[in-house]
């Protein structure tokens, strides 16, 4: 358990990244009410919980967002949908259109184009690109904001279902931060993604498709 202190030298050391946060209360008030909420967690995992939800907020995080992340520390997912897309993000542009993961090949091209095979460091972010549009359109997407959005969506209910269906019983001392859809299958998750990215697809063809004769 942590200790009224050491949750607020915790809270202290977040604010610090967010120099735009103004506490309204005094800051004893301030960490004894997370405390009431995060106390019952080490030290330890209360600034490793911390220390994620920072690097997928852009606002000072909330003790919801604080548990969230202890959830999936303590179920051992690798990532948070964030920094997942991260990754995604600094892949399109460091190996770009002609060269997929895991040695694809580009549509349109031939094998001798594809000039490094590489991986993710997690195989759940390779299994939605298709079901984004694919390597090659993500590379060229005009609609980040909405794909971002709904590729984190979804690599955090793929996340939560493959820790919900593997063989090994998941800690829940976060619990209900995590819950997140768990009776859903990858499979139904991959599936519930394309059709969202295909709707969007047939709106941008009908409204492009406005005006014109």
């Amino acid at each position: 358990m942590s200790t009224v202190l050491e949750v607020e030298k915790i809270l202290t050391g977040a604010m610090a990244l967010y120099p735009g946060f103004k506490l309204q209360v005094e800051p004893g008030d301030f960490a004894a009410a997370w405390h009431r909420h995060v106390g019952h967690l080490p030290a330890e995992t209360l600034q490793a919980a911390m220390d994620r939800a920072v690097r997928g907020s852009e606002f000072f995080p909330s003790v919801h967002e604080v548990l969230k992340a202890a959830g999936q520390i303590a179920a051992g997912a690798p990532k948070t949908g964030m920094e997942a897309w991260a990754e995604l993000e600094e892949a399109l542009s460091k190996y770009g259109y002609y060269c997929p993961p895991d040695g694809g090949t580009p549509d349109g091209t031939d094998n001798w184009q594809v000039r490094k095979v590489w991986h993710f460091s997690d195989p759940l972010i390779a299994r939605l690109i298709p079901a984004l549009g694919g390597w090659c359109a993500l590379s060229e997407s005009k609609n980040i904001v909405s794909d971002r959005a709904q590729f984190i969506k979804a690599y955090e209910l793929m996340a939560a279902a493959a820790r919900y269906h593997a063989a090994d019983p998941v800690p829940q001392i976060a619990a209900p931060a995590v819950q997140v859809e768990q009776e859903l299958g990858m499979d139904e998750v991959q599936a519930r993604l394309y059709d969202q990215v295909r709707a969007r697809q047939k709106m941008a063809r009908l409204a492009s498709g406005i005006g014109k004769p």
